[in-house]
């Protein structure tokens, strides 16, 4: 979206939310108790809806506690609650309105509890955020999600670059979700293992999650394994077999060794990969309007750090690295000089929620887009020129 009333875009919402802070979810044992946990950092007492209780017991309250009583309160429906559109009715008929203060729980947490937590608890709070730590892998995927095929280049960061902009954002950023170290291939960069410690030894208390993802080609060390538990570590294996038969093996030793070391992690299979570059049209004859309606509808949910700077689309950000399109200063927020006065974090979190200059980035012109917009999907990991291996490139420059 294009910032309208920069600094402000949320007042209203966020006056609505000062006014019904109080957090109700509707209980689904388990995941509730994991929802609950998960907005612990807000520091106000979350209470459960429980119809199964005629009065108040703890933090649980009966369902006709709430029931057209709906002033200053707030309540997440978790989404695999058995009929959670019965319950959605309910509540509504009890007074409720959908998308004010009656949430689907996804929902709310990612598109209105960063706004809440500001505006509530003075918490600047991002769901997720990803980086970069190498863009070199061992796999030639020809639809690389970071456009790999199309990198002149390739390069493990340097591990005091990556703390530095750690330490940036985290003085910014009061809270975020999700911490994702990505790559390339993650297990190939040689510093991860010292990468993890720093951020969990300085910013534990200020990460929900804090994980890493591999293709499954490389089976860690032991001292990097050591780092997986010790810094509590949640590793995606991305299981790419389907594409890439020789990885049957090496995920089968990745899934044992994280099993014997007792470092939590899943198994990712996915079906299909976005087919997003090159465009399929020509989007860079769409005028600004048209551009703006794009960005809006793509609605990817997903940022990336780099330099110094936060890339509202992770995929603009993945582009420019493999310079496929010159970096571009309206795009992006940089954090350098960045003051905590409240006009500021209001800011910061719009951008984080998808405003910017111009209401659009320069890669829109070139990506067929999320799945919102862009139906096309390829098979995940499907290689252009097969298996390539990466103790000393030839073909490729590495830069130091």
């Amino acid at each position: 979206m294009k910032w309208q009333n920069r600094g402000h875009e949320f007042d209203g919402l966020g006056a609505y939310f000062q006014e019904h802070a109080d957090i109700y979810i509707y209980t689904d044992e388990g995941y509730a108790h994991t929802l609950a946990a998960a907005l612990t950092f807000l520091k106000r007492e979350i209470r459960l809806i429980d119809p199964s209780v005629n009065q108040a017991e703890g933090s649980r309250v009966p369902l006709r506690e709430v029931l057209g009583r709906p002033e200053g309160k707030l309540v997440l429906i978790p989404i695999g609650y058995p009929d959670p559109d019965g319950i959605r009715r309910t509540l509504e008929d009890g007074g409720y309105q959908w998308n004010r203060n009656l949430f689907w729980s996804p929902d709310f947490m990612d598109r209105f509890l960063p706004v809440y937590a500001l505006y509530v608890a003075d918490i600047l709070y991002f769901p997720s955020l990803s980086f970069l730590s190498t863009t070199v892998c061992n796999l030639n995927c020809e639809k690389c999600l970071i456009f790999k095929p199309y990198a002149k280049t390739m390069r493990h960061r340097e591990l005091g670059e990556l703390e530095r902009e750690v330490d940036q954002v985290f003085s910014c950023v009061d809270y975020i979700g999700l911490i994702h170290v990505s790559g390339g291939e993650p297990f190939l960069y040689p510093h991860l293992a010292e990468l993890l410690a720093y951020i969990d030894g300085n910013y534990r208390d200020q990460i929900g999650t804090l994980g890493t993802v591999t293709n499954c080609s490389v089976i860690p060390d032991e001292k990097l394994c050591r780092a997986l538990l010790d810094h509590r570590i949640f590793v995606e294996l991305d299981d790419y077999t389907a594409a890439v038969p020789s990885l049957a093996e090496p995920l089968q030793k990745i899934r044992e060794t994280m099993e014997t070391h007792q470092i939590s992690f899943k198994i990712n299979h996915p079906v299909t990969w976005i087919d997003a570059f090159p465009p399929r049209q020509p989007y860079q004859l769409l005028g600004d309007e048209e551009l703006m309606e794009r960005f809006r509808r793509c609605a990817n949910p997903f940022m990336e750090l780099r330099n110094g700077r936060l890339y509202s689309c992770n995929y603009m950000g993945y582009a420019v690295t493999a310079g496929l399109i010159p970096d571009c200063l309206e795009d992006v927020y940089c954090l350098d000089g960045f003051s905590p006065v409240r006009e500021k974090r209001r800011e910061l979190l719009e951008f984080r929620m998808k405003f910017n200059q111009r209401g659009y980035v320069e890669f829109c012109k070139y990506c067929n887009g999320f799945p919102g917009i862009n139906p096309a999907v390829v098979v995940p990991a499907e290689q252009a020129a097969g298996l390539l291996h990466w103790d000393m490139p030839q073909d490729r420059p590495m830069e130091e």
